[in-house]
């Protein structure tokens, strides 16, 4: 009942913002999630810090709201107004209902500045669908499209050609733009390893690898605890950010964390704990590893074959000292200007 209460105020302040919010250089932040997946809840925690720390007139709508009252939204858009979509890893037909969605925001929009924020865009073998895509985005006169990895980036750039409509550019993912404040890691940490595995249509890894990297964590003498980046309920803008310092207390509280989630290698990059990640079925995960996190230390990609007890124990040196830092100011600077000019 409370949660239902929750959602229901935030609703009411969402549409109070889009109608009597002032109309001048406005931000509207559309499908911000209030699902369970606390990786896009800091992707949209990013994004709001970013809006304030350089003190952007922004209005921040849910992908639920966007979708239960799109005819609102069109009426209280004006063409001045600049549409931003929120970053993740939904373009393309992977997630079909997520993309389809931002197809129809572009023909809505016709004469808007679209903006999207880090994404990853990965289209499996369906041509009808690719095709589609590209008319619709090549339709619309005025997208920065932001790419967290090269394989996105050059994904867009062959399908979309030399379009002059869209400009392509590479950009962290926004949860590494996070201001995200240093907290001294325990000196004493648990002897405890975190398996942060996906159970969904990205999940690459059999059960199989899976129990043999668990028999090498427990030959090391460390105990496995399995965690996710996902609840098995939804969450409210009031509450996500209590709910990611749960999950980022985990992270700091343990010797190493092993994923093929994107978000629980960056959050265990935040935390300040060692990780080995592994890939999942897009590529995307080596791929914004590769981008900006390869020369990190305590952040190590790997295959899951090449998972071995020499490995862990290496990664396992650099517990306990590391703490996580913003070395992203650059590319935040950069992000900025894009959006201004």
């Amino acid at each position: 009942m409370i949660r239902k209460i929750e959602f229901l105020l935030s609703y009411l302040a969402m549409v109070f913002r889009l109608i009597f919010s002032s109309k001048k250089n406005r931000f509207i932040l559309l499908n911000s999630p209030e699902h369970g997946n606390l990786g896009d809840h800091a992707i949209s925690l990013s994004e709001i810090q970013f809006f304030k720390k350089y003190k952007l007139n922004y209005v921040e709508l849910s992908g639920r709201f966007c979708r239960k009252f799109f005819n609102v939204i069109r009426k209280n858009i004006i063409t001045n107004d600049i549409i931003c979509i929120t970053g993740g890893g939904f373009l393309g037909s992977l997630w079909k209902k997520e993309d389809l969605f931002v197809q129809e925001v572009i023909k809505s929009f016709p004469k808007n500045r679209i903006i999207i924020f880090p994404q990853t865009l990965y289209f499996e073998n369906n041509d009808e669908y690719l095709n589609n895509f590209v008319k619709v985005y090549e339709c619309h006169k005025n997208i920065v499209f932001l790419h967290r990895e090269e394989q996105s980036l050059m994904c867009a750039e062959r399908i979309f050609g030399k379009s002059e409509n869209i400009k392509n550019i590479l950009m962290p993912d926004m949860v590494l733009l996070y201001d995200w404040k240093a907290k001294k890691n325990h000196a004493v940490k648990d002897k405890k390893i975190l398996f942060c595995f996906r159970s969904d249509k990205e999940a690459h890894m059999s059960i199989q690898t899976k129990k043999e990297i668990e028999e090498i964590c427990l030959k090391s003498g460390y105990k496995v605890d399995n965690i996710s980046t996902v609840t098995n309920y939804s969450i409210p803008f009031s509450s996500r950010k209590k709910e990611l310092n749960k999950l980022l207390k985990k992270m700091r509280n343990a010797s190493l964390v092993i994923t093929d989630r994107l978000h629980g290698m960056l959050l265990s990059y935040v935390a300040g704990t060692p990780c080995i990640a592994l890939d999942n079925v897009s590529g995307k995960v080596q791929n914004v590893w590769k981008a900006w996190l390869q020369e990190t230390n305590f952040i190590k990609f790997s295959d899951e074959k090449n998972i071995s007890a020499d490995l862990i124990k290496q990664q396992l040196l650099h517990n306990c000292q590391r703490k996580a830092s913003n070395a992203f100011d650059n590319y935040s600077k950069e992000l900025y200007k894009l959006m201004m000019f």
